[in-house]
Order: C-alpha cells, then sequence, then structure tokens
C-alpha cells in the first residue's frame, strides 16, 4: 500500500481511529475532520463544567456553525476527530478533548437550550454541558505498543512520507522505542525512521 493511499484510508474512516488506535490521540491544532456520518454508539452525559476558556475545558474547535448546533452534531464530529469528551457551551459552541480540565459545578448552571434543537441543552455562560464516548479505550500513555509496524516505504517524490518531522532528542542514539515515544507524546498516529538518524 502506498503512503498516499494509507493515508487517504486513515482521513477517509475517521470514527474508526479510535478503536484502532485506542492509546494515539488526535492532535488539538490540525483542521477538524466532518462530523459521522453514520450510527455509532451514543455519548454519555457526564455532566455541567466550568469553563474558564483559558486554557478551555476541552481543547479542541471543530468549527461547527453555532446556529444550527445539536448534541449529536457535537459528539458526532468529536467522534469523528478521535476525542473522547464532547462539550457544548453558551447555546452554539462545541468543543472536544481527550481530558476534561473544568470543574464539575452545578446542573442549574447549564441550562441554555441548544441553537439548533431548543429541547437540549447547550451549556450555560462559560459552563459547558460535557459528553463522554463510552466506546473510547483507556489508554497508558507510558507504552508505544499500541503503534503497529506498517513495514517499509519509500519517500514521497514532493515531501515527506510523514511530513512531521522531530528534533528533540540525540540523532546517534536514535531508536525505534525513542522515535515511537516522541511521536506518542505529541498525539501523532504516525511515526517513521530513516538514515539511522532521522
Amino acid at each position: 500500500m502506498a503512503i498516499k493511499s494509507l493515508a487517504t484510508a486513515f482521513l477517509a474512516a475517521p470514527c474508526l481511529f479510535v478503536n484502532a488506535y485506542p492509546g494515539i490521540h488526535r492532535r488539538t491544532d490540525y483542521a477538524a475532520v466532518p462530523p459521522c456520518t453514520y450510527p455509532y454508539t451514543s455519548f454519555d452525559y457526564i455532566g455541567c463544567f466550568t469553563d474558564s476558556q483559558s486554557p478551555f475545558t476541552l481543547g479542541f474547535n471543530p468549527e461547527l456553525d453555532s446556529k444550527s448546533l445539536t448534541v449529536e452534531l457535537c459528539t458526532a464530529s468529536c467522534k469523528a476527530n478521535g476525542f473522547r469528551y464532547a462539550g457544548v457551551e453558551y447555546r452554539g459552541e462545541c468543543r472536544c478533548g481527550n481530558s476534561v480540565t473544568g470543574s464539575l459545578t452545578t446542573q442549574d448552571q447549564c441550562s441554555l437550550p441548544c441553537n439548533g434543537n431548543h429541547t437540549q441543552v447547550c451549556g450555560g455562560s462559560n459552563h459547558m454541558s460535557v459528553y463522554m464516548d463510552p466506546t473510547f479505550k483507556p489508554t497508558d500513555p507510558t507504552t508505544i505498543s499500541d503503534y503497529q509496524s506498517l513495514g517499509c516505504y519509500t519517500e514521497g517524490t514532493s515531501g515527506h512520507a510523514v511530513f512531521y518531522r522531530q528534533s528533540s532528542f540525540d540523532p546517534s542514539a536514535l531508536t525505534t522505542e525513542t522515535c515511537l515515544k516522541i511521536c506518542k507524546s505529541q498525539n501523532f498516529p504516525f511515526a517513521a525512521t530513516e538514515f539511522s538518524r532521522e
């Protein structure tokens, strides 16, 4: 399988990503992929949380249309992007993450109706209604066993096969394990080594 087709397969089935690679989470500094369009297990509501917004209770913004936001649209987007948690806030804001940094508070702080479905609650002012994916597998960030070898590949003709090069290690002491640990610590789904030093 060529690198191009492998990358396409990964992006074309984002809702399968968490189950296939349970310990590797999507980074929060990349553009969002579209929401899941096929049935999946519904997220469970876990409560109303404060959102100081510095940092956000959930760090990833899938940039959905605030005028049509529903709980289902937000959870589908977070599911597609590989996140465990989805949060709705202030009628029309959706955020995703793999950990919740805000504090659990009383339910009356989350009482605003969602713009896309007024029968649903979409948080409050600086308060977020948070949902959790019950199918998300627990992970151990200290292990690299969830990476699977995909074989040996040639470099791309118009760029590197894996474009996020790392430099926070001693090239003369590079091992496969070192590379995997560095890439996992930064939530990269793929890792590769070449030339014995990169």
